[in-house]
């Protein structure tokens, strides 16, 4: 990267095909590498590469209690949401993710190449985003509006179906990706009140007959001393190293610990 570099994308369409292509310049000349005379050039041919053109955005949502009670923030809501293509209604996307402690929660959705191509996707092309919010408290589900509080949102004052996940991507917020974790799919799961270590081994993964423990230390979420499973160094903090079966004081010597 130098300060006069210009890159000059701009004004593209979702779904069309174009070539990228990057070339070097010299400000003063360059020794021509395509011949043996020792000649110079001001810059090199460029390189190409064709890129169709995917969709992307984002969308933030907001949690609040009703206008009357105050418009106030509501965390930890569970929020189980996808992108569907209005006119097939293909889901394109999905995920799941909680409201921070603003009572917000920031999507991002990108649409691959395959999918913009196999639907034809263009820049007026209408996509619905379609949220389904959840969250217990005392036992008892609340219940949402939508739509500025003119339609009962969908799945509202029930509890959230499991939703089945590949990796940490797939899962917002202070959610995690699991392992085996609900009739032997990988679900998302709320980690937030739990390191990996011993408490949480006990009170999700043996119940449940689970092996959340197994993915959850790695390079994005490093642990601490005494946590696990790690399976290297890269997955422990500051100057910590993964140990072997049985630096774990639980587990019954399935997991490493950093």
């Amino acid at each position: 990267h130098t300060p006069d570099f210009l890159d000059m994308v701009e004004f593209l369409h979702v779904g069309r095909q174009y070539n990228y292509c990057v070339r070097s310049t010299a400000h003063q000349y360059m020794v021509n590498i395509h011949t043996t005379d020792g000649s110079f050039v001001g810059a090199s041919h460029p390189g190409c590469t064709p890129h169709t053109v995917q969709w992307e955005s984002s969308v933030e949502v907001s949690v609040t209690t009703k206008r009357e009670a105050g418009s106030l923030a509501v965390e930890e809501t569970l929020l189980t949401w996808e992108l569907v293509h209005a006119a097939s209604d293909t889901k394109l996307l999905s995920g799941q993710t909680v409201t921070s402690e603003n009572g917000k929660a920031t999507v991002h959705l990108i649409v691959g190449q395959e999918q913009v191509m196999n639907l034809s996707l263009n820049d007026n092309t209408e996509l619905a985003f379609v949220v389904l919010p959840s969250k217990e408290s005392n036992g008892l589900y609340h219940e949402y509006l939508c739509n500025n509080e003119n339609s009962e949102c969908p799945g509202s004052g029930m509890a959230a179906d499991p939703f089945e996940c590949n990796s940490d991507e797939d899962c917002g917020g202070s959610l995690r990706c699991g392992y085996m974790n609900c009739d032997l799919l990988n679900c998302c799961y709320d980690k937030k009140e739990y390191s990996c270590n011993e408490e949480m081994y006990n009170e999700i993964d043996l119940p449940q007959g689970s092996r959340n423990m197994e993915t959850c230390c790695s390079k994005k979420y490093p642990c601490n001393a005494g946590e696990g499973d790690c399976d290297n160094d890269g997955e422990c903090l500051s100057n910590l190293v993964c140990g072997n079966s049985l630096s774990c004081d639980w587990g019954e010597g399935q997991y490493q610990c950093c």
